[in-house]
């Protein structure tokens, strides 16, 4: 009996042995499908932070792709537009003396825009005041004296106030000159768009890029 007894009581530290290790495979298993759900979780977020990179990434070119379009037409236009700036140094006439003198608001964001548009209008005698927004545009006109300014061109997406609100306010104006001539210059030009432009007040809207005939014409038709 003693040998079975010996035997039993190593079948019953084998079992123990057994369950131990049993367990402790259980334990490592339970670890690793933790870990991976961990990482499964991380990769998830990674592949999700990888999407909405990738489509700010493409809203980011198109935006360049316009932007790369209006400078293309920009170009273009810059070797007539400083044409007109050296026939008028020499004393050429530019055929467009009636706007010789005048005074207006320009309120673009765009530095690069708004810098060609004043050098070509300087072109035929007009002096621009500048404004990066809607904001600046209206205080130039509220705080000048009344008949300070012929006209105002604007585009019509701009920070803190765009060029609809601008218009809006200035028809709200009680003095003179709130009847003022303005101009939408933007690159939305859909029939939408000109009806929300003249619902504000606007009188005339263009496209964007700046064509200098389009531009100059809107203004001898206005002032």
């Amino acid at each position: 009996f003693a040998v079975v007894a010996t035997e039993i009581k190593s079948l019953a530290a084998n079992s123990e042995e057994t369950a131990k290790n049993s367990n402790h495979n259980q334990q490592m298993i339970d670890s690793s499908v933790v870990n991976i759900i961990a990482e499964t979780g991380r990769l998830t977020t990674e592949v999700s932070e990888v999407n909405e990179l990738t489509h700010n990434l493409a809203n980011a070119a198109t935006k360049i792709s316009r932007t790369t379009a209006e400078l293309r037409h920009i170009i273009g236009n810059v070797k007539n537009e400083l044409q007109i700036v050296a026939d008028s140094s020499t004393g050429k006439g530019t055929g467009h003396e009636i706007l010789s003198g005048k005074h207006i608001i320009i309120a673009e964001d765009v530095i690069i825009c708004a810098e060609t548009l004043r050098q070509m209008l300087a072109g035929i005698g007009i002096k621009s005041d500048m404004a990066d927004n809607g904001t600046e545009a209206l205080n130039l006109f509220r705080d000048s004296p009344v008949g300070t300014y012929d006209a105002i061109i604007t585009d019509i997406h701009m920070p803190m106030m765009t060029g609809i609100e601008l218009a809006e306010n200035i028809r709200r104006m009680d003095r003179a000159d709130s009847r003022i001539p303005i101009i939408a210059l933007t690159s939305s030009c859909t029939d939408t768009d000109r009806m929300i432009s003249r619902e504000a007040g606007i009188n005339i809207h263009l496209s964007k890029p700046a064509d200098p005939e389009s531009v100059i014409s809107a203004l001898e038709n206005l002032v």
